[in-house]
């Protein structure tokens, strides 16, 4: 983060391997790490408990610092009508956060069902809960125009921008606004990822693609907005 710039970024748990209370702790060690949360339907803590009971669970990491609930469908195994998911969903829309969406069908042994992460799969929830802010986390890989179209149809749709190249950024901003595009760069050690988009968006203003004042919102002030992150200049939504 020091090398590149970076005044704050999103780290996202995934239990059992991150859990929550690791990250959630590094965030109040380190003011420069904001904690997202995840909930994961392999973790028996979390789907063995009442509604009740995990609101309450949710409820007291958002108190500690969380600013985001991340579902990580593919990594699951799990698709949109999963029941422990929707009850995430109800909890957020009750908490206020928004909820950030693996998006994109990669296959890796380290998912259970990589087409799960297909984003027109989850077009339902988009329209059952208007109220809650959904993040397109890698604005679905492979297949960005089907992020980019199911953002066009619901307005409260966010699209980060990992892994995708300068066309598809530029394209996003073109479609939607630059004000509902974040900057994010995944797994941060692979691949230089945070060096190369920040290239990514600076090709973009050098092209003409993106004005400074877009790639402001891109690269820090949707993010301050979006997860309330106050008056911080940032440069990774981390997702």
């Amino acid at each position: 983060m020091k090398k590149q710039g970076i005044a704050k970024t999103l780290v996202l748990a995934h239990p059992p391997i991150i859990p929550n209370e690791f990250v959630v702790q590094l965030s109040r060690l380190h003011p420069e790490i904001v904690a997202v949360v995840q909930f994961p339907e392999s973790v028996k803590a979390y789907t063995s408990i009442g509604d009740a009971e995990l609101r309450g669970v949710v409820s007291a990491f958002v108190k500690q610092g969380a600013r985001a609930i991340k579902i990580h469908p593919a990594s699951d195994g799990q698709g949109a009508k999963s029941r422990h998911y929707l009850r995430l969903i109800e909890i957020a829309g009750e908490l206020d956060v928004p909820v950030i969406i693996h998006t994109g069908c990669l296959h890796t042994s380290m998912y259970k069902d990589a087409t799960m992460g297909h984003a027109q799969r989850f077009e339902p929830w988009f329209r059952d809960f208007k109220e809650i802010d959904f993040v397109l986390a890698h604005t679905n890989f492979h297949e960005p125009a089907v992020a980019i179209d199911l953002a066009e149809r619901h307005p409260h749709l966010w699209l980060e921008t990992s892994w995708q190249p300068a066309e598809i950024i530029g394209e996003s901003v073109r479609r939607l606004g630059a004000d509902r595009v974040l900057f994010g760069s995944d797994w941060p050690f692979i691949g230089s990822n945070q060096k190369i988009g920040l290239g990514r968006v600076n090709d973009c203003v050098e092209s003409g693609i993106l004005t400074e004042d877009d790639a402001d919102l891109v690269l820090g002030a949707n993010a301050v907005k979006l997860f309330r992150l106050g008056e911080v200049e940032i440069a990774n939504a981390d997702a």
